[in-house]
């Protein structure tokens, strides 16, 4: 399998080609076994499921790690307690500061005809005040596949990741991230 179909991770670079140069600058999950330091800081929030989703026609059939039931995922449940534009927040831990720019990788599965939007967020907690900075942003249906994308990190002072579902108009559109950091 290619990296990022097993984790996702904050990495340097992949200078040899084929990642064996790499080392996790800051940790990883696959969600295997729990949600490694990762928290769902809202109200409405992101659960690790494997298989299907509990909506009908959203979100993923399958993982992107397995690509079949067992394989685990964390994702938004876009149920009818949850209103139009409701945010579900999924933080890392704080990491620290150094002078290497990192990228972060990740596959997302948005599927479903009411799907929101999904926004990556840099939170920086020093200097003080905390920042928040967007990196990633998507809206709308997906299609019915897994997606990789990848962001720059700077990280010149302490900081964290944040993923961020934003409730759609309806019941058909989940949210779902495959292992993260």
């Amino acid at each position: 399998k290619q990296w990022y179909q097993r984790r996702v991770a904050i990495t340097a670079g992949n200078d040899c080609g084929d990642w064996s140069d790499e080392k996790d600058l800051c940790g990883e999950c696959s969600f295997e076994r729990g949600m490694c330091g990762w928290a769902s800081q809202s109200d409405w929030k992101w659960v690790i499921s494997g298989g299907g989703t509990l909506s009908q026609e959203t979100g993923p059939e399958l993982d992107n790690t397995f690509r079949n039931t067992s394989g685990k995922y964390v994702y938004a449940e876009a149920s009818a307690a949850v209103e139009i534009g409701t945010r579900a927040h999924l933080d890392s831990l704080v990491y620290q500061a150094s002078a290497i720019t990192c990228k972060l990788e990740f596959a997302y599965h948005m599927f479903g005809t009411e799907v929101g939007a999904l926004v990556v967020e840099l939170v920086r907690h020093q200097p003080e005040p905390l920042t928040v900075i967007e990196l990633f942003r998507i809206s709308g249906n997906q299609g019915n596949r897994w997606h990789l994308a990848k962001v720059a990190i700077s990280k010149q002072f302490f900081f964290s990741v944040r993923f961020v579902a934003i409730k759609g108009s309806g019941l058909k559109g989940d949210s779902a991230l495959i292992p993260l950091l």
